[in-house]
């Protein structure tokens, strides 16, 4: 925590940022209510609410993405109304917003000129300081592993956060808004990103942390400010119990405190039978069918995938841990057609499976749910129901009236049956990212896949979002298909998956947890980073 107490803060006569009866409205959804909020400089101030409440809304029009219909907003004093998102940034204000914002045909190195500026000589962009730029940006944060001439597309999901994170330091804001960065990154790398800001926060830096994360918004923080059905809920200190946040967030008698109050309490029984120890609550779920394999990976080369072997049966979530860049991003890619295999052997159904593209793929019934839902998966500029029925539209019905009668009510059962609070002819990108989340998901269930694979699936969603997703992955195993997961964050595998296991440096590891419900986390981590630090 930063040292300086924050508790006398508060008027608005001393704040940096100000929001002042900020509303916006999109069809259908009336997304803030007359929002107020005031964040200081030295703080590090955290917005929390479930997906959908409203924080993405608010990144966006603090960063000069989106106008408000109604209300006020002030960076210094001075209205912020009307100002592009370049003028913004020139005022001091840095916004690195959920969906990310590079080109993955440019370089590392080109993207952070776009980003930070290009270094010109004699008129025209000059080479060597535009690396040398590059160089000095990741420096900030201590990522000399990232190639600052290898294609954003040739980079992890993770590494891309972290050269968005780097543009926006090393142009020394005076506020700083991250919009759900660290969810894509491992502990590790969370870890040093907070530590620095804690000591730039200590400085007079001004931090806006939107995440998902309970416990590190709680360990981050100075304040929380919890948004709930697009108004601010309550500012409460960091120190603020797990369950009290839950209970602002969805309410107290809601059913996410109810379970949340049912979690605490038989943890702290078994705390409390094994003398203090820690134990994981052990779940108990019906065994994978026995049988013959939905899916064999046998000594696959692909990418960063440096012999990977595994099964996965009907009926089971495997999970597979790894740390960023292990080969486990590879290795999905290669099942779901989007990278060739160089070597090895797939087998679905006992037969040989080596897609071509994915289209070929989800032919033979394997969906893959991409690591960037944003740039991969979701349809920008269309609705939320041509997202999720666009996989099958073209083999329902026969003419348009029929092909669209079948499309809404295909569209209207999975957005009931998820839970996705959105209206189906609402554009998918203005709807949080745990609702873009479960439409792919919907799309899937549409298209009949019986082997979905999902590179990181609750990543940027909220507690609520996250238990309802878990429930249909763990459903649509049951219904006898196969569920590939792979997780960086190790509390969801050893709670989604019927079984774990590891890839490291490309290849599979020696290592399965056959009941990752009674096991900690530790043993994933072990196996994930071969005895380092996660």
């Amino acid at each position: 925590m930063i040292a300086a107490s924050t508790a006398d803060r508060g008027a608005p006569g001393g704040a940096l940022l100000s929001a002042r009866g900020v509303e916006k409205r999109y069809p259908g959804v009336h997304a803030l209510k007359g929002v107020d909020l005031d964040i200081h400089a030295g703080e590090v101030h955290a917005l929390l609410g479930s997906n959908g409440a409203g924080k993405s809304t608010l990144a966006r029009i603090f960063g000069g993405v989106e106008a408000p219909d109604a209300g006020e907003v002030l960076f210094d004093g001075s209205s912020l109304l009307g100002l592009r998102p370049d003028e913004v940034a020139a005022r001091g204000l840095a916004v690195v917003h959920q969906e990310l914002r590079l080109f993955p045909d440019l370089s590392v190195e080109e993207n952070l000129a776009f980003l930070v500026g290009y270094p010109t000589s004699h008129g025209f962009a000059a080479r060597g300081r535009i690396h040398r730029q590059a160089l000095d940006a990741l420096r900030v944060l201590g990522h000399r592993e990232i190639d600052p001439r290898a294609q954003v597309a040739d980079i992890s999901v993770a590494e891309a956060w972290l050269v968005s994170v780097s543009a926006a330091l090393v142009r020394e804001p005076r506020l700083l808004l991250l919009d759900e960065s660290t969810a894509a990154m491992s502990a590790r790398d969370a870890t040093v990103l907070f530590d620095f800001l804690r000591e730039r926060a200590a400085a007079g830096l001004a931090v806006i942390l939107v995440s998902h994360r309970l416990q590190e918004v709680r360990d981050g923080a100075d304040r929380i400010t919890i948004l709930r059905d697009g108004r601010i809920g309550e500012t409460v200190p960091s120190s603020t119990s797990r369950s009290r946040l839950i209970e602002i967030m969805f309410g107290e008698g809601s059913r996410e405190a109810q379970e949340q109050r049912e979690r605490t309490a038989v943890a702290d029984a078994a705390a409390a039978d094994a003398d203090g120890a820690a134990i994981r609550v052990t779940r108990t779920d019906a065994a994978p069918a026995d049988g013959p394999p939905l899916l064999q990976v046998v000594d696959l080369h692909a990418g960063s995938a440096r012999g990977v072997s595994f099964e996965v049966r009907p009926g089971e979530v495997l999970g597979i841990a790894g740390a960023v860049g292990s080969g486990r991003t590879s290795t999905a890619r290669a099942i779901a057609g989007e990278l060739p295999l160089q070597s090895g052997s797939l087998l679905l159904d006992g037969r040989t499976y080596r897609p071509r593209n994915p289209a070929e793929a989800v032919r033979r019934g394997v969906v893959l749910l991409p690591e960037d839902r944003d740039a991969n998966g979701v349809m920008p500029g269309m609705s939320l129901r041509e997202n999720i029925s666009i996989g099958v539209i073209d083999d329902v019905g026969r003419g348009p009236l029929v092909a669209r009668r079948a499309e809404r009510g295909m569209a209207a059962s999975v957005i009931a049956d998820l839970n996705i609070k959105g209206v189906p002819g609402q554009e998918i990108t203005t709807l949080s990212g745990g609702n873009r989340q479960k439409a792919l998901l919907g799309r899937a269930r549409c298209i009949g896949a019986r082997l979905l694979v999902l590179d990181e699936p609750t990543r940027g969603l909220d507690f609520a979002a996250r238990g309802d997703l878990e429930a249909t992955i763990r459903s649509f195993a049951e219904a006898g298909n196969g569920v590939v997961v792979i997780s960086s964050e190790f509390d969801e595998l050893a709670t989604l998956a019927t079984r774990v296991i590891a890839i490291r440096d490309g290849e599979s590891v020696d290592f399965e947890l056959r009941d990752p419900h009674s096991s900690d986390e530790g043993a994933i981590a072990q196996a994930s980073y071969g005895g380092q630090s996660a």
